[in-house]
């Protein structure tokens, strides 16, 4: 999703937590948090292909800030850090 999207990773997605129900008919809950940099429209992008992708989930979690700047020849002036944390829902 993050080369669709545009955006570039900024750290490995961390899983958190996993919760397995005790009924068969209720999916399990894995968490994960992740964290991508980018403009204001890739990471829109991004969050659109994580709610219309083939898996169910739900984000519990999304907090945005401006990336730190770096410098050097990379204009990051406009860059932003997204971090999400989803509830991949599964059997």
């Amino acid at each position: 999703l993050e080369k669709q999207a545009g955006v570039d990773q900024v750290a490995n997605p961390a899983r958190t937590n996993t919760v397995y129900s005790k009924d068969p008919a209720e999916p399990s809950i894995a968490t994960f948090t992740l964290s991508v940099a980018g403009q204001w429209n890739q990471l829109m992008s991004f969050l659109y292909s994580l709610r219309t992708g083939p898996h169910p989930l739900r984000i519990s979690l999304i907090q945005i800030t401006k990336s730190p700047q770096i410098r050097g020849t990379v204009d990051v002036s406009n860059r932003l850090n997204l971090s999400v944390t989803v509830d991949l829902l599964g059997k």
